[in-house]
C-alpha cells in the first residue's frame, strides 16, 4: 500500500503540469488493479478538497463527483472507508465542508457533541452539536 499526499490528488483532478500528472497518472494506473494498494488519509482529502476550491476555483459539484469517484474505486481506501463515504456523501447533498462534515459524524459516533460557533453547521446536525454556552462542565 501506498499513501497518497494532497499534491498527488490535486495534479491528478487538475493535470496543469503536464510532467507531474504524467507521473501521477503512470502511478494511478499501476496500482489501479490493487484493492486497497492507495490510501487517502483523512487530512488529504480534507485539503484537496481546500486546494480545489480555493486555489484552482473548482466549482464544488466538480470536486464532489472527484469524491465520489475515488469512494469508488477498490485501489482507493481511507483510514476509515465507512466515515469518508458518509462525509462524501453528505458533502454533495449540502454546502458545509467537508472539515466540519467528519467532525459531525464522528461526535456522532462517540454519542458526543460537536462544539461550534458554525451556525450553518448547528442549523444542519441540531442533534450532535452545540454552542459552548450550552455544555456543561462535566468532571
Amino acid at each position: 500500500m501506498i499513501i497518497l499526499d494532497t499534491n498527488i490528488l490535486v495534479r491528478y483532478v487538475t493535470q496543469d503540469d503536464p510532467g507531474q500528472a504524467q507521473q501521477v497518472n503512470q502511478l494511478i494506473e499501476a496500482y489501479d488493479s490493487i484493492p486497497n494498494s492507495m490510501l487517502i488519509p483523512d487530512e488529504v482529502v480534507i485539503e484537496a478538497t481546500w486546494v480545489l476550491s480555493s486555489c484552482y476555483e473548482r466549482p464544488r459539484e466538480e470536486i464532489y463527483a472527484f469524491l465520489s469517484q475515488m469512494a469508488q474505486v477498490e485501489s482507493f481506501s481511507f483510514e476509515d472507508d465507512d466515515l469518508m463515504r458518509e462525509a462524501i456523501r453528505i458533502f454533495g447533498e449540502t454546502h458545509l465542508d467537508i472539515a466540519d462534515i467528519l467532525l459531525v459524524i464522528l461526535a456522532r459516533r462517540h454519542k458526543s457533541k460537536l462544539v461550534t460557533f458554525d451556525n450553518e453547521l448547528r442549523k444542519a446536525f441540531p442533534r450532535y452539536t452545540n454552542l459552548p454556552s450550552e455544555v456543561g462542565h462535566q468532571t
